[in-house]
């Protein structure tokens, strides 16, 4: 009662404070009502500041309430309270960690971790399977509450995201599986999950450990939420543990649309260059706010005099004539394109075989440049092609890739970034991916502007198409879309037919045949 004594007088004197411009005669009444409205009003500020004050103290003491260790297992008993995780982690190194045989991360930095691990602070030599659920950088760059426009978040982000997988790797001998997903998603919280066995047959414990990001509070500051559960299935015993455990789970499901493995020994694979894939991270995400935008390009066309009446003013339709005519073997023997990707200038380049002298126009409006890719695994002659199984108006699957954006220093820069955030697919930098094959749309579907999308024909190494068939096709967990392996003869066919029989639409998928001849 002593603890709200103070409350109780406060409010009495505002009741009061309220009623003293009606004892006073020399007041009209509606400022009598105004006064009153306003000394009640600002008590009513007064009386939810305090109970929100009253529900953060009741709060702290429940962070700071002991739970049992890990270790109770051997007998012991040890209290680990709730306190920043850095400071934990660093100064008394992680006692769960070091016992669990499976953990998932939700982090921004994986800066805390990162620094226990290089520092041998912690040494998780039990753990067998791992993954770690990152927060994109751009949306960290954008969101975060506390670390948004910091310039070294790059190199931070970098840096200690690296540091923990290699950190990892290094510590753990036992370790059969490690994955990274990306996540698009506004960065609230931090999370670990462990699963720590127990000697004898009783189910393992999980521990769940759960740090809320808010604005204005660095994270070294905010207390972290311990929950544990005995559960085998972990969702009976504690409905607080199955509310954050949920909460976390349906974040990656919707969220971590990209999963790259880095070690999976059951098909004896290890990620090679840690580094190299880190980097091709940096600036991948499709979060709403931070989704880069596809650039319009201006459009010049090259070709010989009697192609087009007007080569000064060219509308797309007279241009996807030529196209149509190219595709015929009517009069255009080729149809090619120039691009330069600084200024957003494209040039088609037509011939039609003859010498004839070349005039240059503008050809009317904006228009997108699509990057696509057929990645072509299998010996001659029996070679498949990679596609997405995603049905769209004329064609039955997709081809991975999409429109240059910004950011995209040219085509192959982009082809490179629609297969990390299309198929999780990091294909090394060394790979240039050249167009060997365009199409030119008047009108796109899709886009209702004129569209020139180029196709690379990339024929996977060893290493890759083992990738491929491990993490990829057949929807498996690294990839965020349903990849389908087709046999290049069978699309070829399809296509033939169609072009005999006079279609001038593609079949099957929007790849001209023109490109899949290239296979």
């Amino acid at each position: 009662m002593t603890d709200h004594l103070s409350r109780w007088v406060a409010a009495i004197g505002a009741v009061l404070a309220g009623l003293l411009p009606w004892l006073m005669g020399d007041l009209e009444v509606v400022s009598r009502i105004a006064v009153t409205l306003g000394v009640l009003m600002i008590a009513l500020v007064v009386v939810v500041a305090l109970l929100l004050l009253d529900r953060t103290s009741a709060n702290s003491g429940l962070h700071t309430e002991p739970f049992s260790s890990a270790l109770e297992k051997s007998g012991g008993s040890s209290a680990i309270r709730a306190s920043p995780r850095l400071a934990t982690e660093l100064t008394q190194g992680d006692e769960l960690l070091d016992v669990a045989d499976r953990a998932t991360f939700v982090g921004m930095t994986f800066r805390s971790l990162s620094a226990a691990l290089s520092g041998h602070a912690t040494s998780p030599v039990n753990l067998k399977e791992v993954t770690l659920n990152v927060f994109a950088l751009p949306v960290l760059q954008l969101l975060h509450p506390t670390l948004r426009g910091r310039p070294q978040l790059l190199e931070e982000w970098r840096a200690n995201v690296h540091s923990t997988i290699v950190g990892i790797l290094a510590a753990s001998p036992n370790l059969q599986r490690l994955h990274v997903h990306l996540l698009d998603a506004d960065p609230t919280f931090t999370m670990s999950k462990l699963r720590v066995p127990q000697n004898d047959d009783a189910a393992p414990l999980w521990c769940l450990r759960w740090t809320p990001v808010v604005e204005g509070i660095a994270p070294n500051r905010m207390p972290t939420l311990h929950l544990e559960s005995k559960d085998t299935d972990t969702n009976a015993s504690d409905p607080m543990f199955v509310a954050f455990d949920d909460l976390a789970s349906e974040l990656v499901e919707r969220r971590a649309i990209r999963h790259f493995p880095i070690l999976r020994r059951d098909v004896n694979y290890l990620r090679a260059d840690i580094a190299g894939f880190v980097d091709s991270l940096l600036e991948v995400s499709t979060h709403p706010l931070v989704r880069k935008r596809d650039i319009p390009f201006s459009v010049t066309l090259q070709a010989p005099i009697g192609i087009v009446p007007d080569l000064h003013s060219i509308q797309p339709w007279e241009l996807g004539a030529i196209y149509q005519r190219f595709v015929a073997r009517d009069g255009v023997t080729s149809f090619d394109v120039n691009l330069d990707v600084a200024n957003r200038r494209a040039t088609v380049l037509v011939d039609d075989g003859l010498n004839t002298p070349r005039f240059e126009g503008n050809v009317q409006g904006d228009h997108y440049v699509g990057a696509f890719a057929l990645l072509v695994l299998g010996p001659l002659g029996g070679r498949e092609v990679l596609m997405v199984d995603k049905p769209k108006p004329g064609w039955e699957l997709d081809v991975p890739g999409g429109k240059i954006a910004e950011g995209d220093t040219d085509w192959s820069s982009a082809v490179h970034r629609e297969l990390l955030e299309e198929l999780s697919f990091h294909v090394s930098r060394e790979v240039t991916f050249a167009p060997s094959a365009w199409v030119y749309d008047a009108k796109s579907r899709k886009e209702g502007k004129p569209v020139i999308a180029g196709y690379a024909v990339h024929y996977l190494d060893q290493k890759d198409a083992d990738y491929a068939r491990a993490f990829l096709v057949g929807g498996a967990e690294a990839s965020g879309a349903k990849i389908s392996k087709v046999k290049v003869d069978r699309i070829l066919e399809r296509k033939r037919e169609a072009y005999g029989s006079g279609l001038s639409e593609e079949v099957v998928c929007h790849a001209p045949l023109s490109a899949m001849e290239r296979i």
